[in-house]
């Protein structure tokens, strides 16, 4: 249950703060550039978890970088600023 409401929170959230800090012009581009990041991060973490868990027999390390990544996030994204709009 906890996992559903966290990732339904993600896709629900996600792109309404994308259009919130930069607007609508350029959401497309900004949203389509988040997600090829994401998709490498998502492909890339079970393969990162089963080398660590290879190297140590244990998922600790893995899930203790996962946690430290999550938590780098949190504290970014609670000081992120709204971009300065440029006068054309």
């Amino acid at each position: 249950m906890v996992f559903g409401l966290a990732m339904g929170g993600l896709f629900v959230l996600e792109p309404l703060v994308i259009r919130e800090y930069f607007g609508s012009d350029s959401f497309g581009a900004i949203y389509g550039g988040l997600w090829a990041f994401e998709t490498l991060g998502w492909a890339a973490g079970p393969y990162v978890t089963g080398y660590i868990f290879d190297i140590t027999r244990s998922y600790n390390l893995a899930f203790i970088g996962f946690i430290f990544a999550t938590l780098l996030a949190t504290v970014l994204i609670t000081f992120a600023r709204h971009p300065r709009l440029s006068a054309i």
